[in-house]
């Protein structure tokens, strides 16, 4: 009989027996329109604010500034591009060589489109077919000096360099850190979103979110339901969060919004999400993001659980921690 021995859980977790049996009446008979006007389907809309609260629990928000998504990456985009559209005069982008790929590619995007007053641009709209065609490079986007940007060495037209955002993609040190006075550097008057990750989802290595004033988007896919996380605490306006990282389902995700902090939809639709994103909420999917986060909410048992794990990682012949000594999860 095989079987698998799964531990990469910063790549995704399994749902859990618990977080799958809750979910199974919103699949089988529950299987309403949560927005509809009548009872079948509106009596689950108290099903999605219940888990919108308890979403909104894990990182100490208010429910009312937690929106559904669809997964991190829509969260990461709705964020960045909802911070631009509220300052169209500040074009420069500020994040690290080392983000997520919904950043870094949607940032490379950004370089060669941009946004217009009516919405976005589609960013690979005027980019070379032949070019186009090309399997993608592997590489990370070079190293900016400091107090510099990528943008001289963007693809495309000077047209479209003129219209495209400015990018500073900063370096992190041997060990996966973030050297704060580079970022401080390359902060500008022009800069219009510091997008920066809190826990690196290949290394595992932690920012110091907490110490950087600047930082308007703060992708917490990674750190979720492994550190404390407490808006109340971190100067970010924006936090990403997607569900199967914490044992909920794929295809649900969440994007806290700070009161009063500038936003714009990205999907546009009907009124769902107070009028901020567009879709059918998935009342299956709400839900089962709920209760995995429920597992996941109490930092002590969050420390226990990563003290077993890296005690049984030290049992393993062969296996060592990565950057030893420095902050991860």
């Amino acid at each position: 009989m095989s079987f698998v021995i799964y531990l990469d859980h910063n790549a995704t977790t399994p749902i859990l027996p618990e977080v799958l049996e809750v979910m199974m009446p919103y699949l089988t008979t529950e299987w309403g329109n949560p927005s509809s006007s009548y009872k079948f389907g509106s009596k689950l809309k108290s099903v999605v604010e219940t888990a919108r609260e308890q979403v909104a629990e894990l990182i100490g928000a208010h429910p009312l500034d937690v929106i559904f998504t669809s997964c991190g990456t829509e969260s990461n985009n709705t964020a960045i591009a909802a911070a631009l559209k509220a300052n169209p005069a500040m074009r420069h982008i500020v994040t690290s060589q080392v983000e997520h790929s919904s950043v870094l590619n949607y940032c490379m995007a950004l370089e060669r489109g941009g946004l217009c007053s009516g919405g976005f641009t589609p960013p690979f709209a005027a980019v070379d077919v032949a070019r186009a065609s090309r399997p993608p490079s592997r590489e990370r986007p070079a190293p900016a000096a400091r107090g510099q940007d990528a943008h001289a060495t963007a693809g495309g037209t000077p047209a479209l360099q003129e219209r495209g955002y400015r990018v500073t993609y900063l370096p992190v040190d041997r060990e996966g850190l973030l050297n704060l006075a580079d970022l401080e550097a390359a902060i500008t008057d022009e800069t219009g979103v510091v997008s920066l990750m809190w826990a690196n989802n290949e290394t595992g290595v932690l920012f110091p979110v907490e110490r950087i004033a600047e930082i308007c988007h703060c992708d917490a896919v990674q750190a979720a339901g492994k550190v404390e996380i407490d808006v109340r605490k971190i100067p970010a306006d924006y936090l990403s969060l997607t569900g199967h990282k914490f044992h909920a389902p794929k295809g649900i995700g969440a994007l806290y919004v700070r009161r009063k902090s500038p936003f714009s939809p990205l999907v546009y639709g009907g009124h769902r999400e107070r009028n901020r994103r567009g879709g059918t909420e998935s009342g299956p999917l709400v839900v089962g993001m709920g209760k995995g986060q429920l597992r996941e909410a109490t930092p002590l048992n969050n420390r226990l659980t990563h003290k077993r794990k890296r005690g049984r990682a030290r049992r393993i012949p062969g296996m060592t921690q990565v950057s030893k000594g420095v902050p991860s999860v």
